[in-house]
């Protein structure tokens, strides 16, 4: 019985893992589980925010939120 509950928590887990892996993100974006609900966009820098996990597309490392176009850029074209 014991066998049978640690395959099947190991089939939730491994099924929940493919599903984020497999979250389309836009251009210059990747899939967080763990996103910040106050990430840092052009012309807001990142602020103290409650500590809350989102799982959503934020920028790559290096890549500003544009406030208007939702995109992620380089700073230097925000």
């Amino acid at each position: 019985m014991r066998v049978v509950l640690i395959i099947a928590i190991t089939i939730v887990v491994l099924l929940h893992n493919t599903d984020a892996d497999e979250k389309e993100c836009g251009t210059n974006e990747v899939f967080s589980t763990c996103a910040s609900a106050c990430p840092e966009t052009c012309g807001k820098k990142a602020e103290f925010c409650i500590l809350s996990c989102q799982q959503e597309c934020v920028c790559k490392e290096g890549y500003l939120r544009h406030a208007s176009t939702g995109k992620c850029v380089k700073p230097d074209e925000c």
